[in-house]
């Protein structure tokens, strides 16, 4: 029974990997030679700090405080500020002064940095069209529930490991 949960735990690893590593790629394709450059230079840490500007300024379009974001990203003011300096000087965020608190600091995606997600989101929703069109509704309608029930075991199968 051993050998089956880690065929299972095998297969599900290779097939994520092997669909977001397909994503990815698809995603590079409709970027010019310079965004190409940039994404393919930012780290793990560079893009989760891309995404969460990015989603925080849905609601907070004057910016992201520093603190937020750390808070956000559960890492420490430092290393978010130091990942934050990385994307500036590689031109994918902004920082702003806080015109009300000269001490504070907004962070916002650049418009270079708006153009990568833009162009890169719909990549991704081209390809996830077409790859849903293969499917029945009841197929996806299942595929969508059982990653929605893997997601919402994340905090509690996870909880106290960090990322």
């Amino acid at each position: 029974m051993k050998n089956a949960a880690f065929n299972v735990q095998d297969s599900l690893w290779r097939l994520l990997m092997q669909l977001t590593g397909f994503l990815a790629d698809r995603g590079m394709l409709r970027q010019n030679k310079e965004m190409k450059q940039l994404i393919s230079s930012l780290t793990i840490r560079q893009h989760q700090v891309i995404r969460e500007v990015y989603i925080l300024t849905k609601t907070q379009p004057e910016g992201v405080p520093l603190k937020r974001l750390a808070e956000r990203l559960d890492l420490s003011p430092g290393t978010v500020s130091e990942a934050v300096e990385t994307l500036v000087r590689k031109n994918a965020l902004e920082r702003e002064i806080c015109p009300t608190d000269r001490r504070s600091v907004r962070i916002k995606v650049s418009p270079q940095g708006m153009e990568m997600i833009r162009v890169g989101i719909d990549q991704y929703r081209q390809d996830a069209a077409m790859l849903l069109s293969g499917l029945t509704k009841p197929e996806i309608d299942q595929l969508l529930r059982t990653l929605e029930c893997m997601r919402s075991k994340l905090p509690e199968t996870f909880q106290g490991l960090q990322p």
